[in-house]
C-alpha cells in the first residue's frame, strides 16, 4: 500500500435547528473509524476528525484536504449525519449551525465537495456517505430530482469511488419537521465498515489486503441482514487498479483455494505429476497472497507423506526452505526545483523578453513525469525535458504578477512570476556586432605631463629613424635649434580659447616659414628648416615635407597609444588592475540604500576557439535591471575572469568583447551594444559564465 494515506471524518449529531432530529450514532461512529482507520497494522491512515462543527470550519477543512497532493495518494472521506435535499435537488451536509431555510448559508454543500474533488490531482478518492437522507421542503411539495440521490451528478469524476450507507432517502421533511418519528439508532453501515476492518473479516479473498470491492460486499451483506430495507449503494469513476483500504489485522485462518488445475496435479496418480506440483507449491507459499499460501502449505504437508520418496522429499524440502527476503520498497520520485521565484524586472514595452530556465529535478527515485502549467495568457512556457523555460508577453503595459503550476508523481510546486512592463517602448540596442572600445577617462590637462612629453620623443625618434634614409642625403641646416624643429613634432602649450587642450603638427610649406624665435624648439609650429644659401633650396623644402608626413602618419598613433596607456600623474586616482574589487576606474561599484548587503558576484569568459583577438581587457558592467544604471564595472584580467562585491538585487551582467567574438551561448542577449545575462544576486553569491566564439575566419580559409 504506496502513497500517502489521509483521511478526512466528519459526523454530527447535534443540530441547533430543531427541524433536525438528534442523531446518536455519528459521535462514537467516528471515534470508532478514527481508530481503526490510523491503525499502523490496519488503515495507516493520516486522520483528521471533526465533530459537530460548523459549516464554514467543515468547509475549510475539506479545501485544505484535497490541496497539495500527488496522482497516487489515497483520500479517504468519511460523511455521518443529515444529508438534505433543497427544492431544486441540491444536496447538502447538515452541520451543527444549519438552517434548513438557508441550507445555501449553513450547510456544506455536495457540490462544494465535488469541486474540491475534481480539482485535486489524487487519482484514488474513496467517499463514504453515512447519511440519512431528507427533503427539506414544504408539505405537499416534491424535490425536483426526486428521492434518488444522483451520486453519478453530484460525485462523478475521473479516479474516485463512492459508497453509500443507502441509495435514496429514507425519510422526508416536511413542514420543517420529520415525517418519521421513529427513534435513531446506532449506525449499522459505519459499524460494519468498523468491525470488517478490524477483524480482518472484510478479506473476503484471503490475501492479507482489504480491497474496495471486498469491503462493500461486507459491509452490503452485513447492512442487508439487519435492515433489508436498507441498501447500501457503490459507484466506481474512471478508478485504475485496486483500491486497498486496509491490511488485514489478523493472520488468515482459512485457506484460499487452489488453482483446479493445480488441484488435480496434487491428486494425480502419477508421481512426476506431483512432483511438478510441489514447485508450483514452493512458489505460492512463497508468494504474497497469504489465504493461498496458506492452503499451499497445507498441501505441502500432505505431500510430505506421500509414497513417492521423490515427492516427499521436494515437499519437505519446500516446506523446510528459509522465506525469500523482501526486497525494499523502490524510492518514490520526489519533484525539486531550481528556483521557486522568478522577477523579470521591468521589460520595454513590445521588446523582446529575457528567458529565465528553472530546472526540474526528481531528488528520489523512478520517474518523475513532471508537467508545468499556468492560467497566466501572459506567460509563455516551453518544457524540453527536465528544463522549464518561461518568457512573457510584452505587448501591454502594466504590472503583471503569476502562478505556474508544477504537477508530478514526485509532488508538486508552484513558480511565482513577477514582470513589469513599461507603458512606453525603450530605445531600440545597437546591433550585438557593433562592439566599441572604449578608452579611459583621462583628467583634463592644460599642458603636456612629462609623460607625455617622453611619449613625444619616443614616437618622434623613431619615425626620425624610419625616415632618415631619405633625409642623410641632405646636409644639415647651418642652426641645431631649426633642424631639431624639422624633425621633433612640437606641442602649442598655450590652450585654446575654449579651455582645451592643443597637440597640433604642423608639416612645413612654402607658406609657413622657419620659426626661430621663441624660447626653444617647442616655442612655435613645426615649420621647414631655413633656406640653406649654397644648397638647392627646393630639394631640401621636398625632403623635409617627406619627413613630417612621416611623422604624421608613423608617429601620432604611436604617440597616442603611449600616451593612453602610460601610468597617470600623481594627483590621478589609482588604477587597479582588472577584475579586481577596489572601486576605481577598473571596478567601481555603487551602492545604492534601497538594496541589501553586498554579494561578491564573479564573471567568466570562456573562448571556443583561438583566431579570435585578444578579450583580455574587455569591458565589464552591471547593470540594474529596469533602469538600466551601472552598479559595477571594470574589465577582464589576464585569466578573462572579473570580481566584484555588488549589493543584492537582479541585474544585467554585460560584456563588451573586441570585434570578432560572438555569444555562442542562446541564454545572453544584447542591451545597448553588449552581450547580457540576467543575474538573480539577492541571496547568494554567483558565477556568470560567458561562451565566446570567434567570427573571424581562420588562416588559410
Amino acid at each position: 500500500m504506496g502513497g500517502t494515506r489521509s483521511a478526512l471524518i466528519v459526523a454530527s449529531d447535534a443540530y441547533t435547528d430543531p427541524g433536525l432530529r438528534q442523531l446518536r450514532a455519528p459521535a462514537s461512529d467516528a471515534r470508532a473509524l478514527a481508530a481503526v482507520l490510523q491503525d499502523p497494522g490496519i488503515g495507516e491512515f493520516e486522520v483528521r476528525t471533526l465533530l459537530n462543527e460548523p459549516a464554514h470550519v467543515i468547509n475549510l477543512a475539506v479545501e485544505e484536504f484535497f490541496a497539495d497532493r500527488r496522482p497516487g495518494d489515497l483520500l479517504l472521506v468519511h460523511f455521518s449525519g443529515h444529508g438534505v435535499k433543497d427544492e431544486d435537488g441540491e444536496l447538502y451536509f447538515a452541520a451543527s449551525n444549519t438552517v434548513l431555510r438557508r441550507l445555501g448559508a449553513t450547510a456544506v454543500a455536495a457540490e462544494f465537495v465535488s469541486r474540491r474533488m475534481n480539482r485535486s490531482r489524487s487519482r484514488r478518492v474513496v467517499l463514504l456517505l453515512d447519511c440519512c437522507y431528507a427533503g427539506a421542503f414544504g408539505r405537499g411539495l416534491v424535490a425536483r430530482a426526486g428521492v434518488e440521490m444522483g451520486i453519478e451528478q453530484q460525485f462523478g469524476g475521473r479516479g474516485r469511488a463512492v459508497i453509500t450507507a443507502s441509495s435514496a432517502m429514507e425519510y422526508a421533511f416536511e413542514a420543517g419537521e420529520l415525517a418519521d418519528a421513529r427513534e435513531l439508532g446506532p449506525s449499522v453501515f459505519t459499524s460494519a465498515l468498523v468491525e470488517g476492518l478490524e477483524t480482518g473479516e472484510a478479506d473476503r479473498d484471503q490475501d492479507g489486503l482489504v480491497g474496495l470491492d471486498e469491503l462493500y460486499d461486507y459491509i452490503y451483506d452485513k447492512v442487508r441482514a439487519v435492515t433489508p430495507n436498507q441498501t447500501p449503494g457503490k459507484w466506481t469513476f474512471g478508478v485504475e487498479g485496486e483500491l486497498h483500504i486496509a491490511r488485514r489485522s489478523r493472520p488468515v485462518t482459512m485457506p484460499a483455494p487452489l488453482p483446479s488445475e493445480l488441484q488435480h496435479g496434487i491428486e494425480s496418480p502419477l508421481a512426476g505429476i506431483r512432483a511438478g506440483a510441489v514447485q508450483e507449491l514452493a512458489g505460492i507459499l512463497r508468494g504474497s497472497h497469504a489465504g493461498m499460501a496458506l492452503a499451499a502449505q497445507l498441501a505441502l504437508e500432505q505431500l510430505a507423506d506421500d509414497d513417492s520418496r521423490a515427492v516427499a522429499a521436494a515437499a519437505t524440502a519446500a516446506l523446510s526452505a528459509p522465506a525469500p527476503a523482501v526486497p525494499p520498497a523502490p524510492h518514490r520520485p520526489e519533484l525539486a526545483l531550481s528556483a521557486t521565484l522568478i522577477d523579470l524586472g521591468q521589460l520595454p514595452l513590445h521588446g523582446q523578453s529575457p528567458e529565465r530556465r528553472v530546472q526540474i529535478r526528481n531528488a528520489g527515485g523512478g520517474d518523475l513525469n513532471a508537467r508545468a502549467a499556468t492560467t497566466a495568457s501572459w506567460l509563455k512556457l516551453r518544457q524540453a525535458a527536465d528544463e522549464l523555460v518561461v518568457t512573457v508577453d510584452t505587448d501591454a503595459a502594466g504590472e503583471y504578477d503569476g502562478i505556474i503550476d508544477i504537477d508530478s508523481d514526485g509532488g508538486t510546486a508552484t513558480i511565482h512570476v513577477h514582470a513589469g512592463v513599461d507603458s512606453a517602448p525603450l530605445p531600440a540596442p545597437a546591433a550585438a556586432t557593433a562592439h566599441h572600445v572604449a578608452l579611459p577617462e583621462t583628467p583634463a590637462q592644460t599642458g603636456p605631463s612629462p609623460q607625455q612629453d617622453q611619449a613625444l620623443a619616443t614616437a618622434s625618434s623613431a619615425t626620425a629613424d624610419a625616415v632618415r634614409p631619405v633625409t642623410e642625403t641632405a646636409p644639415p641646416p647651418a642652426d641645431p635649434s631649426v633642424a631639431q624643429a624639422a624633425i621633433e613634432p612640437t606641442v602649442d602649450p598655450a590652450p585654446p580659447p575654449d579651455g582645451g587642450s592643443s597637440h597640433a603638427i604642423s608639416p612645413p610649406s612654402d607658406d609657413h616659414p622657419v620659426a626661430t624665435g621663441g624660447p626653444g624648439p617647442r616655442a612655435g609650429k613645426v615649420t621647414a628648416p631655413a633656406p640653406h644659401p649654397h644648397r638647392g633650396e627646393r630639394a631640401i623644402r621636398r625632403r623635409l615635407v617627406i619627413a613630417a608626413l612621416g611623422i604624421a602618419v608613423i608617429g601620432l598613433p604611436i604617440a597616442i597609444v603611449i600616451i593612453f596607456s602610460a601610468p597617470r600623474s600623481a594627483n590621478s586616482p589609482p588604477h587597479p588592475s582588472a577584475g579586481t574589487t577596489t572601486p576605481g576606474p577598473s571596478a567601481s561599484v555603487s551602492s545604492p540604500a534601497t538594496r541589501g548587503p553586498a554579494l561578491k558576484l564573479t564573471v567568466k569568459v570562456v573562448k571556443q576557439g583561438t583566431n579570435g583577438p585578444s578579450v583580455a581587457g574587455s569591458p565589464v558592467k552591471v547593470l540594474q535591471n529596469g533602469t538600466l544604471a551601472s552598479v559595477a564595472s571594470g574589465t577582464l584580467n589576464a585569466a578573462l575572469e572579473f570580481a566584484a562585491n555588488v549589493p543584492a538585487g537582479q541585474y544585467q551582467v554585460c560584456i563588451d568583447p573586441p570585434i570578432g567574438w560572438a555569444s555562442a551561448s542562446r541564454s545572453t542577449h544584447v542591451v545597448t551594444g553588449l552581450i547580457c545575462s540576467a543575474t538573480d544576486l539577492r541571496t547568494a553569491p554567483q558565477l556568470v559564465t560567458f561562451h565566446l566564439t570567434p567570427q573571424l575566419p581562420q588562416v588559410g580559409q
